[in-house]
């Protein structure tokens, strides 16, 4: 059990981090709309959109390490198995 948590922990610290880097490294809070900019047709003018999307920010490298943190923390609580001798006669 222990080492299943400090695999579990692990895991959990590295796709947080890959996540978070493959979706840009922001250095920011979350955001839920981005505003991509375009320029208009008709005018030329460049004009601000906003598009429903995820951006993941610093809080998904810091849960992670939070959380892997803690099930790292919780792991010692939990005692190793010893094998039974048990002698026969």
């Amino acid at each position: 059990m222990r080492c299943a948590l400090r695999i579990i922990a692990l895991v959990l610290v590295l796709a947080s981090l890959l996540w978070w880097s493959a979706a840009g490294a922001r250095i920011g809070w979350w955001q839920t709309h981005v505003g991509v900019e375009r320029t208009d047709e008709i005018t030329g003018l460049s004009v601000v959109e906003w598009q429903e999307r995820f951006v993941p920010g610093v809080e998904t490298p810091a849960l992670g390490l939070l959380l892997g943190g803690a099930l790292l923390g919780f792991s010692p609580l939990f005692r190793r198995k010893l094998p039974t001798n048990q002698k026969t006669k």
